[in-house]
C-alpha cells in the first residue's frame, strides 16, 4: 500500500511546512504515471522518474520542485538536474 503521509514527516521547517511535502495526486493521476512508466512503487512509497537523468526519487519536494501547474505538482526534472540546467541556461545567456 502507498503510503503518501510518510512523506510528510520530519522536522519543522522556518516556512511553516513540517519536513518534505508530498503533492496530492489523485488515483487516476497515479494510474497513469505508473502506466506510462513515469511512477513506480518502491518499499511502499510513490517515486517519480526524472525526465533528464532517468533515476526514480521519492515524490516530495526534498527531490523535485513545487510546481503547482506541473501535471504531477512538481517540475520535470529533479533538483539536480534543474540545477545543472539552470546553470547551463544562465552561463549561455551571460555570453
Amino acid at each position: 500500500m502507498l503510503d503518501l503521509a510518510a512523506h510528510r514527516k520530519g522536522p519543522p521547517s522556518p516556512h511553516g511546512r513540517v519536513g518534505p511535502v508530498c503533492p496530492m495526486l489523485t488515483p487516476d493521476q497515479i494510474a497513469r504515471g505508473l502506466e506510462r512508466g513515469r511512477f513506480r512503487i518502491e518499499d511502499g512509497f510513490l517515486e517519480r522518474r526524472c525526465s533528464s537523468c532517468g533515476d526514480f526519487y521519492p515524490l516530495d519536494t526534498e527531490f523535485w520542485y513545487f510546481a503547482p501547474a506541473g501535471q504531477y505538482g512538481t517540475h520535470n526534472l529533479c533538483k539536480g538536474c534543474y540545477l545543472e540546467y539552470r546553470r547551463h541556461w544562465r552561463a549561455r545567456r551571460q555570453g
